[in-house]
């Protein structure tokens, strides 16, 4: 959380960081979720949940983005040894979006940035309610 702080300071005041566990329900109502550097840490099961959390803490207009965990379904596979250790991986795009449907979300977009780190943006899939 520390580091949050000093990397949003120049819009604090746009911006609330909240420091909790992913299985717990999240603060309602935020304009965007972002998970970066989480999911890769996590099988499939524990990644649901995440995206779940996500999904009933988001309105309709909520932009979930995932950075780190999922890759271009064309990317050669990797696997660090904190990966190993922890059961997580990359998901493939296409894996992913089944995932992420399971937890009530849809993936709207996709790519990878200047910076080289692949984005994918989520939005709670019509007709899931808050």
């Amino acid at each position: 959380m520390a580091r949050a702080g000093e990397i949003v300071n120049d819009v604090a005041d746009r911006v609330t960081l909240t420091g909790q566990s992913f299985f717990d329900p999240l603060p309602a109502g935020a304009d965007l979720y972002l998970l970066k550097s989480v999911l890769n840490d996590w099988p499939d099961e524990p990644t649901v949940a995440i995206l779940r959390r996500c999904a009933e803490a988001a309105h309709e207009k909520t932009s979930i983005a995932i950075l780190g965990g999922v890759a271009p379904d064309e990317a050669p596979r990797s696997l660090g040894i904190d990966m190993l250790v922890a059961g997580g991986k990359t998901s493939p795009l296409a894996r992913f979006t089944g995932l992420a449907r399971r937890a009530g979300l849809d993936v709207t977009a996709a790519r990878t940035q200047a910076s080289g780190r692949f984005v994918v943006e989520c939005r709670r899939a019509e007709g899931i309610t808050s």
